[in-house]
């Protein structure tokens, strides 16, 4: 746990869009900012259903990161809601 918070935050639901638009990032090890802390940019789908497909967007405060994400993944990031894992 960083900071006696959790050690990972996970978005509720991001659509498919915002998912799409972030898997672009995927396994680059970003720096992306979530309640006050930094932590790493895991973006990826974990299989597809009948009804639609599960994304997964989090931001995991264990790992270590490689480069400050461009603004424009920042701003998904704050448009998403996280909830801790």
């Amino acid at each position: 746990m960083a900071n006696g918070g959790p050690a990972a935050l996970r978005a509720v639901n991001p659509s498919d869009e915002v998912t799409d638009k972030l898997l672009a990032y995927q396994d680059q090890f970003l720096a992306v900012a979530k309640n006050g802390q930094i932590g790493v940019l895991m973006v990826y789908i974990t299989h597809s259903l009948p009804g639609g497909r599960k994304n997964v967007v989090r931001v995991d405060f264990r790992s270590t990161t490689m480069g400050q994400a461009p603004k424009e993944v920042q701003t998904l990031i704050d448009g998403l809601e996280f909830v801790p894992e």
